[in-house]
């Protein structure tokens, strides 16, 4: 009997729960399930979940960094019509699909805008099926306490059968980012952090003497992900290369697609010589691997890129409004030794360029290697065999909340 998982994912401001989602997608698939993503975030060319299906629900994003309003694909702020016409959608994929196990990205733990389509979606599911939550290592902190927290942990416990934490616990709990898990502590399985398999290497013309060959210097890579910030960060870099920082070698800009070709534009108009200003690129490992050192935000799957890349690193953590968690991610590997951390409030060319030039003298990489092979990498094969096993209790009727 081949089983089936659907696994619901909303992205509001960057693209990392999606590129998550789809690393979840394609492993599942490898192992022979049959795997349906339900994707309501704005559609990212390329998103490859292997063998699984993607359903594109009516796309919703947010107004700003501080999650403000959320809106629909014509800017106007989502509705009740907006609303039912996505639950609609979800409900009959549900039925159709008729999923063994039933995974939502983030939620409960955020997302609550769409808890109606998801609590339509648990009710439309087959009676029985395995339902689990899917959380980064790391969360908002602000979310961790008082009513709201123990609503979370209420809904987890009658509603969730576990939760997977993409994470290791060795580097940190999510007990630590999220106190009340203390309540759901016999729901939590812990995956590794999951990291995304790389494509293979496709660089175009202007880059082969660069990195094909190596006989002069890396580049340097300036990355933001795919999300609609990080304007201040490309922008921190050009004024740290027109400053002499590296400038015997090639820099990389890539800009991220929701950023939106007016800042796209602007950087490349701005750009000294020696400067490539580019969109986000599918080979982004394939550079850091050759690059001399990686400036970038710190979001989950940077971070895990530049660990396999084994690259020297400077990260500027995003911290608008509430956000904590990539600040605090960053702060954990920075003590380990992985790479260099400049606060975003300290953001400017002359800063940038003092963190990059100490990151460039202290890690080294062959002590990186070392480091990064004592973290557990494997979350997407692991998530795989924890859900296998979880279903087989299921079926069993056995109980879920023994870890």
């Amino acid at each position: 009997m081949t089983n089936r998982i659907l696994i619901h994912v909303q992205h509001l401001l960057g693209v990392g729960h999606l590129r998550r989602a789809a690393a979840l997608s394609r492993a599942f698939a490898r192992s022979g399930y049959e795997v349906v993503v339900l994707s309501g975030g704005r559609l990212v060319a390329g998103t490859d979940v292997g063998g699984g299906r993607l359903v594109q629900l009516a796309p919703a994003h947010a107004a700003d960094v501080s999650f403000s309003a959320v809106l629909d694909d014509d800017g106007k702020p989502i509705d009740e019509a907006f609303e039912r016409r996505r639950r609609e959608v979800v409900v009959a994929e549900t039925l159709r699909f008729a999923p063994d196990v039933v995974v939502t990205e983030h939620y409960p733990f955020g997302r609550r805008r769409f808890r109606g389509e998801i609590t339509a979606l648990f009710d439309a599911a087959p009676r029985g099926a395995l339902v689990l939550s899917s959380v980064r290592d790391v969360l908002v902190r602000s979310a961790g306490h008082g009513e709201k927290a123990a609503r979370i942990v209420d809904l987890i416990r009658k509603r969730y059968d576990g939760v997977l934490v993409h994470g290791d616990p060795g580097i940190i709990a999510l007990t630590d980012s999220f106190p009340a898990a203390d309540g759901i502590a016999d729901r939590l399985h812990y995956t590794g952090y999951v990291v995304e398999e790389a494509p293979g290497e496709v660089f175009p013309a202007d880059t082969q003497g660069a990195h094909t060959g190596c006989k002069g210097p890396g580049e340097v890579v300036v990355s933001v992900g795919g999300g609609a910030v990080g304007l201040g960060l490309l922008g921190a870099a050009l004024e740290a290369r027109r400053g002499g920082l590296l400038d015997d070698r090639r820099w990389r800009l890539l800009v991220g697609r929701n950023l939106g070709g007016a800042a796209f534009a602007q950087l490349r108009a701005s750009a000294p010589d020696g400067v490539v200003v580019e969109w986000a690129r599918p080979d982004f490992r394939a550079l850091l691997s050759r690059a001399s050192l990686s400036i970038s935000q710190a979001g989950y799957n940077t971070l895990m890129d530049i660990l396999i890349a084994g690259v020297p690193a400077v990260v500027v953590p995003f911290e608008a409004g509430a956000e904590s968690e990539q600040r605090e991610r960053a702060e954990l590997f920075a003590r380990r030794g992985l790479l260099a951390v400049l606060p975003e409030s300290e953001l400017d060319g002359r800063r940038l360029a003092v963190a990059a030039l100490e990151a460039i003298v202290r890690l080294d990489r062959v002590c990186l290697s070392e480091r990064v092979a004592a973290i557990r990498l494997e979350g997407a094969d692991e998530s795989v065999r924890i859900v296998t096993r979880l279903l087989g209790r299921k079926r069993r009727g056995e109980a879920m909340g023994d870890g």
